[in-house]
């Protein structure tokens, strides 16, 4: 999951390599494209050298993101890795409320991405409930992140503070 900023390629692998995409893009608003079929983007590539320096600078940033992001919540326990995907998606998509950051997520979704299973991902959010982080709230497609330093410091604290354990 990652977010791109106007300007930004999309889909470029794929051309470069002639595979499959290899992600869904969904836009959060009102979004211009500039679309390019693979052989007139090669033949811009080629017409273009400057350009291609470009994208391959683009896609080597892709892959430090993607490896930072797969350390970041793959390698970390089930804890960690909760409150950080909660962060990101927070980033990605949360909406502003008056009770925090809203995010549209269930708990199946959450166990699936952080490879706990629903059960357990329930089981973490009431935790991160309980000690402040996310609101408690009845809608279980809905997550609302209430301390989003806090729950930052938590995710990324290298050791387990005492009044905040789980």
């Amino acid at each position: 999951m990652a977010t791109r900023r106007g300007g930004e390629l999309i889909g470029e692998m794929g051309l470069l390599d002639g595979g499959p995409r290899t992600a869904t893009v969904i836009a959060l608003r009102q979004t211009y494209v500039r679309w390019y079929a693979a052989e007139a983007f090669m033949a811009l590539l080629a017409e273009h050298p400057g350009i291609l320096g470009k994208v391959f600078l683009s896609v080597c940033a892709r892959l430090k993101e993607s490896d930072h992001h797969r350390i970041a919540i793959a390698s970390a326990p089930a804890r960690l890795r909760l409150a950080r995907l909660l962060l990101r998606l927070a980033d990605v998509q949360g909406v502003d409320t008056a009770q925090g950051i809203e995010v549209k997520v269930t708990q199946t979704d959450l166990g699936n991405w952080t490879g706990m299973g629903r059960e357990a991902a329930g089981r973490r959010v009431r935790q991160l409930q309980q000690l402040g982080f996310l609101a408690v709230t009845p809608a279980r497609s809905r997550v609302t992140v209430t301390d989003p330093a806090g729950l930052r410091q938590y995710a990324f604290h290298t050791e387990e503070p005492d009044d905040r354990s789980g």
